[in-house]
């Protein structure tokens, strides 16, 4: 038997890159030139990625897969009430590090009445 021997130049190699999922935890939906109008979190680098967000009696108001998005503090259609509410997130980096994230997201109104 005749045995080939392959030889590369350049060793093969898996960048692995650190992950990072940061969370706001405040926004101004009716402030649209606000970098803090929309939730949107900041990530690098991760493989897999889910969020829920439900107000205080539990109804969801907000399900995505893709970091990219963001919620406008809207519940259909309509701008939801100044308050607190709740995320979860799952996630998990290209490293493996798993994210379990859950936290509150407080919603300002900045002006005083909402206009229809």
């Amino acid at each position: 038997g005749e045995t080939i021997t392959y030889t590369t130049e350049v060793p093969y190699q898996i960048q692995i890159t650190e992950s990072l999922l940061e969370i706001p935890n405040i926004i101004t939906p009716d402030k649209p030139e606000s970098k803090n109008s929309v939730f949107r979190v900041k990530y690098k680098s991760l493989v897999s990625y889910e969020i829920w967000i439900h107000n205080r009696w539990g109804q969801e108001l907000y399900h995505s897969t893709n970091p990219e998005d963001g919620w406008d503090g809207t519940s259909g259609g309509n701008l939801v009430p100044t308050g607190a509410y709740f995320y979860m997130i799952k996630a998990e980096g290209t490293e493996g590090k798993k994210y379990n994230r859950k936290g509150s997201i407080n919603v300002l109104r900045t002006k005083d009445k909402t206009s229809f």
